[in-house]
């Protein structure tokens, strides 16, 4: 049985150095630019790149809109020779990183291809306190305000994939400081947990730019952001305790809409 594996996630989230891990253990990451073979970890296959590219920046207006037939049949054909790659190098695991099909309209687009190809395919998704990725991006024209908007804008699709089973949610840092929780992420793609592994786990590695301090001043300024963040948080964990201590009174009128719906259906 082959295993496929999507990872998506904002960028500066974690889903480079979570691509670098699963290729360490043994996922393929091949496309038509390195021969199918010997592709650098963490590299996004080049052709799905640029048709995520493509459609996320004509919905958001950057670019003029232009027919997207053309890109459709190219994922399809992406898809269809990755899997047919697969099968020629006898790849057990093999999977591609894009951090544009997170887009909550690129993923309107692209997952009815995506599931009718990769029907069985794994998805991960990884976030990071919207805080925490501003400060590591180091772009002077992209403020806080443009971090959250991007982070909220993705909120309902992730937490619909997640809840829903189709994907699985990683935290970043917070997921990789705990190793039976990144081993059982290594180990659901199919993939084999290594002792070794945990060489890559250093503070050059695994960093958290941001204090409790910081994260308590988010939650008072952006309370709905702080509290959809706090809300993924519990669907990544069944350990939901080990989060709490960066979510300290977090009020929002979301959490009260979302009680009331719960109490109402009946559910618990």
């Amino acid at each position: 049985m082959r295993n496929l594996v999507l990872l998506m996630g904002h960028c500066h989230t974690g889903s480079r150095f979570l691509t670098k891990l699963l290729h360490a253990a043994g996922m393929e990451l091949g496309n038509e630019e390195c021969g199918w073979v010997g592709c650098t970890p963490g590299q996004e296959h080049p052709l799905l790149s640029q048709i995520g590219n493509t459609l996320y920046r004509e919905i958001a207006g950057i670019v003029p809109h232009t027919p997207k037939e053309d890109r459709l049949a190219l994922l399809r054909t992406v898809l269809n020779d990755y899997r047919r790659q697969a099968d020629l190098n006898n790849w057990n695991v093999f999977g591609v990183k894009n951090n544009f099909f997170i887009d909550p309209k690129v993923w309107d687009i692209i997952s009815p291809i995506l599931f009718e190809i990769w029907n069985d395919v794994k998805i991960i998704i990884t976030i990071r306190h919207p805080v925490d990725v501003h400060k590591t991006i180091g772009i002077s024209d992209w403020t806080l305000d443009t971090t959250i908007t991007s982070f909220t804008r993705t909120f309902e699709l992730t937490k619909n994939l997640v809840g829903g089973g189709k994907a699985k949610l990683i935290v970043y840092p917070d997921t990789f400081l705990n190793t039976n929780n990144i081993k059982e992420l290594v180990e659901w793609t199919g993939l084999e947990w290594k002792p070794e592994f945990g060489y890559l786990f250093d503070e050059k590695e695994v960093t958290n730019r941001v204090t409790k301090e910081e994260k308590i001043e988010f939650a008072r300024l952006y309370p709905d952001a702080a509290w959809e963040y706090k809300e993924l948080c519990s669907l990544a964990s069944e350990k939901k305790e080990a989060l709490n201590e960066d979510f300290v009174d977090i009020k929002s009128p979301k959490k009260k809409v979302l009680a009331k719906g719960r109490k109402k259906s009946g559910n618990k």
